[in-house]
């Protein structure tokens, strides 16, 4: 074994992720290229550290499919090509986003990545488990799909580090609803039509495709995995996982979640697909690793990181980051900040000062990725429109969020707001919220979506003030 004895670990950095504003020339966005540059900038610095072994991607490599061609290129050329020189692997276990899948629109470009399996990646897109001791294969595959592939990518880069420290995968990959589908229907159920498949999908998931993944792990992990330290490596949710504040639960209503009972046995659990890093169950050894980016601005004062796991020592050590920022004390390709505009009481036009005030901020706003905030009387936020000011900062800067508030207590200063928000009144804040509709005629609309979202903050923990 030489003296590589680390692996990355990264989810969820979602490239080639192109908002509609901001964009160059080639129709490329501002974060677009930021972000690649970051990778690279990053991967740079993983290289030359000298003593890592492979790069594991848990899932959402990329953000959707149709991917710059340009981007695709730069990625080959500044980040697969030079940790192949280096003969550093990488693995990309298949996401949401870049599962092959029958939703043609949905699934991204992963599959870039097998012109170059020969070179260091592999792309799995199956449930698998990786195992050294095995005499040959080198793995057990549940559908086995790729079996030349990887077993090739396993023994150049990988087996004979991993075969002596005597550590093993699990992979689990992304499986959407046609993959559901067929377990039903494996496991003899009868026929469903298109309309009823929703009604049972929800408690197809958490019933038969639970007991299947139940069936499958205690199989790789006691038949073929003896006297192995087991990372699971995996793109799904963690039952019970927090989400970051302007996500919703029923996004993930209907998604299969791994519970703690299936994943006993794994020296450690890996998963991607939220955002939010958070170990689980009180377990510092089971964790979803978090996004290395950001994806939207409720992930703005969210801990961005990567993980390095030794597998000499079975620890697992965490790096954050800052986005655009690869190195400690390096300058970050964006600032992240916040501005405020105060418009004076009985302003006669408060669009047109609100625009003003942004367009003289030009500079300050598109250098970073920012929150907007609007401090506004009630009766002036009336006569505010808030389409106008939101195309004025849209062609400023590529990501922001605007806030109105009607105090200047009420904005959250940056690098403060964990403090703050730990000490909130949700409560009361919801209660406020609700007077200030009262006259509106989607008062009993607007009522609920906001009780929906108090009932969402308080079930994360979030202490409410009485």
């Amino acid at each position: 074994m030489d003296q590589r004895t680390k692996i990355v670990h990264t989810s969820d950095i979602h490239a080639g992720y192109n908002p509609t504003i901001k964009r160059d020339t080639q129709g490329l966005s501002v974060l677009n290229w930021d972000l690649v540059y970051f990778l690279v900038k990053l991967i740079t610095y993983l290289i030359a550290r000298g003593d890592i072994l492979l790069i594991i991607d848990d899932g959402d490599f990329f953000d959707a499919k149709g991917v710059n061609a340009t981007i695709q290129r730069y990625i080959h050329k500044n980040i697969i090509m030079p940790l192949r020189k280096a003969k550093i692997g990488i693995l990309f276990v298949t996401g949401n986003h870049d599962s092959y899948s029958d939703n043609e629109q949905k699934a991204s470009d992963i599959d870039f990545f097998d012109h170059y399996l020969e070179q260091n990646c592999i792309v799995v897109n199956e449930w698998s488990a990786l195992n050294p001791e095995l005499s040959s294969g080198n793995f057990l595959w549940l559908n086995g799909m790729q079996e030349n592939k990887i077993n090739a990518w396993w023994q150049k880069f990988i087996l004979p580090n991993l075969a002596e420290a005597k550590v093993g995968l699990c992979l689990f990959p992304y499986k959407d609803e046609a993959y559901i589908k067929d377990v039903y229907y494996r496991n003899n159920n009868p026929e469903v039509s298109n309309e009823d498949w929703s009604k049972i999908k929800r408690t197809l998931t958490t019933e038969k495709l639970q007991l299947f993944t139940k069936e499958r792990i205690i199989s790789l992990m006691h038949n073929h995995l003896k006297g192995m330290r087991m990372l699971a490596e995996l793109h799904f949710r963690l039952d019970g996982s927090k989400l970051n504040q302007y996500m919703s639960e029923e996004t993930y209503t209907n998604e299969f979640k791994f519970n703690k009972e299936m994943l006993t046995g794994f020296s450690k659990v890996i998963a991607g697909h939220i955002h939010l890093p958070q170990k689980m169950w009180g377990d510092e050894n089971i964790f979803h690793i978090g996004s290395l980016t950001y994806t939207d601005f409720g992930e703005i004062n969210d801990e961005k990181r990567y993980g390095i796991y030794d597998i000499l020592t079975d620890k697992m050590e965490f790096k954050s980051v800052v986005f655009g920022k690869a190195l400690p004390n390096e300058p970050a390709l964006r600032k992240v900040g916040s501005i405020t505009i105060t418009v004076p009481e009985n302003t006669p036009d408060p669009t047109a000062f609100v625009k003003n005030e942004l367009e003289k901020r030009s500079v300050e706003i598109s250098e970073a990725l920012i929150k907007i905030y609007i401090v506004i009387s009630p009766a002036d936020d009336l006569r505010l429109s808030l389409d106008v000011v939101m195309a004025t900062a849209d062609k400023l800067t590529f990501f922001n969020r605007i806030e109105i508030t009607h105090t200047e207590s009420e904005i959250l200063a940056e690098g403060e707001k964990q403090e703050v928000i730990e000490n909130i009144n949700l409560t009361a804040m919801f209660d406020q919220y609700i007077q200030k509709y009262a006259s509106n005629p989607q008062f009993d609309l607007i009522k609920r979506f906001a009780k929906e979202a108090l009932d969402q903050a308080l079930a994360m923990n979030i202490n409410d003030e009485e």
